[in-house]
């Protein structure tokens, strides 16, 4: 007798990360995909594209609006068992779709990236363990990866004491309208950074400087971005003094326009760029013909190990590198990788933020069909030329994000209610 298949709703299962989930999932014998959104038509197009593309799949479409009344019916209706949620922006304190399956005795998992979010899903810790339930979030690159890749080399230190990420996608890469909003939400604002052993302030999408990545032979444009890492590595790993994070795009262009749209927010002109998030969107996709389809990540680990008795310094650099248009897997698999080990029984009850709940390898094997390698200790991550790091200020961030090379000369003239003024010239570089 063949066992009943585990049935998985995809919420948003069309869109650029949905589809690929939806696809990767529809592999899987052992599950019934559920392809949701508020596009029906959209819906039945891929479901009917994977039945006929994957022999035995068993891949159904939905209607399905999380914003609707009709939510909790539309999930009693699909007799899902888990729902993995594609659909962001996800806005910390808003719970309503994982409280509702929760509710319903469904497991959920989603792939969001806002700080806030992903660590407060703990509230829903009580209600998903008396369900019975798995509630996971943030099963992505941040925190998923990136937690899986210290977890993997921590043995290797007796204490680790700092770590950097640096992320960048290929320009090629689709990019969701959902990803634009949460990308731009803290566009020069300010948010804490755990550094020295204490907590700094930095600003998002400034401090840009180059950066090495293994598999490149040009370096990349890199700035603060705010992600969980940054609230939930210095509580999971005690000897941390600090963890940065910085992510850019490969078109030097659009880093230095992202440059200039926070240095406007800092100076007051502009308190949210994820407003004209579709603007922006439409305009960034001008340019999708240029730069490549190869998306890279570094990450390097500092600290200490005992040998012979003696406290050496000890580092780990470890790279990925995507090719063929394949690097926006990588966000999917954590994802992929959590209903599986729903499937399997491998997920603990509760509500989690996704970290220590799979491993680099788990992870890495799941990727293994695609052109994805990645090695330990190659080059990359090296900060190019001799610029510290230091705290934002008015004008050297902005100055440092374009550039040391060449000079613009910009004039900001503001002036606002009751005559206040302000007037900034600007030094900046761009190669």
């Amino acid at each position: 007798m063949t066992a009943a298949r585990h049935r998985v709703l995809v919420l948003g299962g069309y869109g650029n990360f949905g589809k690929i989930i939806s696809e990767r999932l529809s592999l899987d014998p052992r599950l019934s995909v559920i392809v949701a959104g508020r596009d029906r038509g959209q819906a039945e197009k891929l479901a009917s594209h994977l039945s006929a593309k994957v022999q035995h799949a068993a891949v159904y479409a939905q209607k399905v609006d999380i914003h609707s009344r009709d939510f909790q019916l539309d999930l009693a209706r699909s007799r899902a068992q888990t729902v993995v949620n594609t659909c962001g922006p996800f806005h910390a304190n808003n719970y309503a779709t994982a409280e509702t399956c929760v509710q319903a005795g469904v497991n959920y998992i989603d792939l969001a990236d806002d700080r806030s979010f992903v660590d407060g899903i703990r509230v829903l810790d009580v209600a998903a363990r008396s369900k019975n339930v798995t509630v996971v979030s943030g099963a992505s690159t941040v925190p998923a990866l990136t937690s899986a890749v210290i977890d993997a080399y921590i043995g290797e230190f007796s204490r680790l004491l700092h770590v950097e990420s640096s992320l960048s996608p290929g320009n090629r890469a689709p990019r969701g309208l959902a990803t634009v909003q949460s990308v731009l939400g803290y566009c020069g604002k300010p948010f804490t950074r755990f550094e020295g052993g204490g907590w700094q302030t930095v600003y998002g999408w400034m401090d840009a400087h180059r950066r090495t990545f293994a598999g490149l032979t040009k370096p990349r444009v890199v700035a603060n971005c705010n992600v969980p890492d940054l609230e939930l590595f210095p509580r999971r790993y005690p000897t941390l003094q600090s963890y940065r994070f910085w992510a850019g795009m490969e078109l030097r262009t659009l880093q230095y326009g992202i440059a200039l749209m926070a240095y406007i927010t800092r100076i007051g002109l502009v308190s949210d760029w994820s407003r004209y998030a579709s603007v922006l969107k439409t305009m960034s996709e001008w340019m999708l013909e240029r730069g490549s389809d190869i998306g890279v990540m570094h990450m390097r680990m500092i600290g200490e190990r005992i040998v012979a008795g003696d406290i050496q310094r000890h580092q780990v650099d470890w790279g990925l590198c995507a090719a063929s248009g394949h690097g926006p897997h990588i966000p999917c698999t954590p994802a992929i990788v959590a209903v599986q080990k729903i499937v399997e029984g491998h997920m603990p009850s509760g509500a989690h933020a996704c970290v220590g709940l799979m491993t680099l390898a788990d992870i890495m094997n799941s990727l293994k069909s695609y052109d994805i390698s990645s090695s330990k200790n190659g080059l990359g991550g090296d900060r190019v030329g001799d610029r510290q790091d230091q705290q934002c200020t008015d004008i050297s961030p902005f100055q440092r994000a374009l550039g040391d090379e060449g000079s613009l000369h910009l004039f900001i003239y503001l002036t606002e209610t009751h005559s206040i003024s302000c007037t900034a010239r600007l030094h900046a570089t761009i190669p």
